[in-house]
Order: C-alpha cells, then structure tokens, then sequence
C-alpha cells in the first residue's frame, strides 16, 4: 500500500514473492511461475496486444539479504541484481539476433518500483525497516516471449526417463 500501486504476490518452495500488477501500462502480472538462482518468473499478459501470453522476469532477493536493518550489502546485492539483468537482455539480444532457436525473446525491459525491495522487513534484533526510493525504485523487469512446452522437472519425472538415463540426458541436453 504504500508503494501506491497494486501487488502481485506468490509463493515458491515456501517464500513469498511480490511485483506490481502492472508493468508499462500494459503488462498485467498474473501469478508466481517459478523461482532460481537469480530470478523469479511471472506469467502475465500483455493487454496492448490482446492478452498476449508473455513472461516477466524479476530478481531474486533472498530472505537473509535483509537481516540487519542498516546493512551495506543490501545495496551491494540490488545493484549486483541489476547489473546481472542488463548483461542478461544483451545475452538475449544477441541470441535473437543471431536466430539461436528455443531462446525467449525479450520483448521489452520496464523498470518499476519492487514491493520485495520496499518492504517491510524484519532484522535479527526484531527491528522493522523498509528500503528507501534510492533502492527500491527503478528495479528491471523483463518481458520475455513465453514458449510453451514441458518442464525439465516434468520431463525428468516422466516415466521411462530412468530406463534410459543416459540417452534421455544425452537428448536434452543436445535440445537446450
């Protein structure tokens, strides 16, 4: 609330996740898809374009980012996450550009406020804190073309897959 926008939040593997609803005027998050190691993947839509399916990735702030309330690292870590989704809209630049199949395509990077960034949040003294504009404000998101298809959890789980370990790993990985 205090942001002024409205939020989308979710939950992978037991943490909560958080954008605003829109991005750009014109991308509508829908829901949490999936969290990694440097992002968190949202499902949304792009109302400009008649609910066109498309994927919005975020960073990924993990929990102990924000233990102490006045700690450098958190601004470290912010700008860190930003450079990283720089470098990769140019991966993916190049990789359409020079027509690398089964790549998403970046569609367009909006930079908006990041309610994970805002807050509220707690320090191991039980101090409550939020992040002011300076990081909370300008956090990128990425609109990336949305591929339909199955999971490689999915695909991993799938019965049979163990019979032939290794060829259904060989396939896979000459596919990514």
């Amino acid at each position: 609330p205090k942001l002024g926008i409205d939020v989308v939040s979710g939950h992978v593997g037991g943490v909560k996740y958080a954008a605003p609803a829109m991005l750009g005027g014109r991308y509508r998050i829908r829901e949490v898809l999936a969290a990694g190691g440097f992002g968190v993947v949202f499902t949304a839509v792009d109302e400009r374009l008649h609910n066109k399916p498309v994927i919005v990735k975020a960073a990924r702030y993990d929990d102990d980012l924000f233990l102490h309330a006045h700690d450098r690292a958190v601004h470290t870590q912010v700008k860190l996450q930003r450079r990283r989704s720089l470098v990769e809209a140019r991966v993916l630049g190049h990789a359409c550009m020079r027509g690398i199949g089964g790549v998403p395509r970046l569609l367009d990077m909006v930079e908006a406020p990041s309610p994970r960034l805002r807050g509220p949040h707690t320090a191991q003294d039980g101090t409550r804190f939020e992040l002011g504009p300076d990081l909370y404000q300008g956090e990128r998101y990425l609109v990336l073309q949305r591929i339909s298809g199955e999971t490689l959890d999915r695909a991993c789980t799938r019965s049979g897959f163990r019979g032939n370990l290794l060829g259904h790993c060989r396939h896979m990985i000459l596919q990514v």
